[in-house]
């Protein structure tokens, strides 16, 4: 296979592995486990799933990043990174090529009718965007399918949305009962407006929230703590709205917890196929992935009262479901080693690189890249420029009034 195919289709996540589904044979009753501290304290889950040393090892190591200046860790990450030079295409960021290099490999909107002469789609879909200001994933879908209609909840401020990127025309703001936009606290809120519009549900859901975990150690391995709750709520937004046969994206971090093996699990339930696939564009050393999950099946009422539950329970999450399945759990823990051997070998590239003078890169032909995903190469400010002056005068009264 090609080398630019086969690092686009499969090396960016060699956690990606064969679509899986586990069923239970009896149903089973939600035991939620918790640990009433507050999120100022350090605590962090104990690495279930994958083993000490590894875990251990990957943080070590992460610890040197906090021995440079930012500065040169920065240009050790870009030099470490062979895919560093794809930018950002004609988009605000690089998430948005993200999620293009999903949509390409998971179909994700339903493209197939596409082409790197004519990327975009007529077809129409309904989506739902959350936790994922300031837009790019909107800005991505309503590029590619330029009239799908969209909802999106984020939180209010900095994070908000960003009205240069994306056509409020075809996407609508939710924010909930007291304006806030959070997603912990509104969800419910989110998912009757979505319903009552779309009554048959949604053909996508996008979840891209996270937590800032830049300094130091400890907030690095906090980063799957102070998550997940933020992904159980974004997971039961998506199989409370989606229809039948709908998609999921999810971003998750590390996930060696009991509580984050019972959440993929009761996904699993709920699609036809499920993946863990980290993008091109992802750093590679970093734990960041996402949680694909395809072909939404019919019945989820018993999951998503689990989730509620979850979700409505104080303190930090350490399980939500009593069951054993060894299948799953060889899946899942083969998942998390993959991972932190990717990690543990990027972050070793990256300080040998602190002190290097003449690191030689592995590069891809970015251009080929360019062409798999079907999209454009970065447009320079001028180019985007009458685009964004013509989007901030038609929105500016629009922002004013959300």
């Amino acid at each position: 296979m090609d080398p630019i195919v086969d690092m686009i289709r499969l090396k960016p996540s060699s956690e990606i592995k064969e679509p899986v589904f586990f069923s239970l044979d009896t149903s089973f009753t939600p035991i939620i486990n918790i640990k009433n501290v507050r999120y100022s304290d350090d605590f962090i889950y104990a690495p279930d799933y994958v083993t000490s040393d590894k875990y251990n090892l990957s943080y070590k190591l992460k610890r040197q990043f906090s021995t440079v200046t930012p500065k040169t860790f920065d240009i050790a990450r870009r030099a470490t990174n062979p895919f560093e030079k794809i930018g950002k295409s004609r988009f605000n960021n690089r998430a948005a090529v993200k999620l293009a290099n999903m949509d390409i490999v998971f179909n994700l909107t339903n493209h197939d009718e596409i082409s790197y002469d004519q990327p975009q789609s007529n077809i129409p879909i309904v989506y739902c965007d959350i936790a994922a200001g300031p837009g790019s994933f909107t800005e991505y879908i309503q590029w590619r399918k330029p009239i799908s209609i969209g909802y999106g909840m984020t939180l209010k401020g900095e994070l908000d949305w960003n009205p240069t990127i994306i056509d409020f025309k075809r996407f609508n703001c939710i924010y909930g009962d007291d304006n806030s936009g959070n997603l912990l606290t509104q969800y419910q809120s989110f998912i009757s407006i979505v319903k009552k519009n779309n009554v048959d549900g949604v053909d996508l859901v996008t979840a891209d929230g996270g937590f800032d975990v830049s300094g130091s150690e400890m907030k690095y391995r906090q980063q799957e703590t102070l998550s997940t709750k933020l992904i159980i709520a974004e997971c039961l937004i998506a199989v409370s709205v989606l229809r039948k046969g709908g998609n999921f994206i999810c971003k998750v971090f590390d996930t060696v917890s009991k509580a984050s093996r019972d959440l993929i699990l009761l996904m699993s339930l709920v699609f036809e196929k499920i993946y863990i696939f980290k993008p091109m564009t992802s750093r590679p050393a970093n734990s960041e992935r996402y949680l694909i999950c395809k072909n939404k099946r019919n019945d989820s009422l018993e999951v998503i009262r689990i989730l509620k539950i979850a979700l409505d329970t104080d303190g930090f999450i350490l399980s939500i479901i009593n069951n054993e399945n060894k299948s799953f759990d060889d899946y899942f823990r083969k998942q998390n080693e993959d991972s932190f051997d990717r990690q543990i070998i990027e972050c070793t590239r990256i300080i040998n690189m602190f002190d290097s003078q003449s690191y030689i890169r592995t590069e891809y032909n970015i251009n080929k890249a360019l062409k798999i995903l079907m999209i454009p190469e970065e447009e320079t400010r001028q180019e985007r420029t009458h685009d964004e002056d013509r989007r901030n005068r038609e929105y500016r009264n629009v922002r004013r009034t959300r």
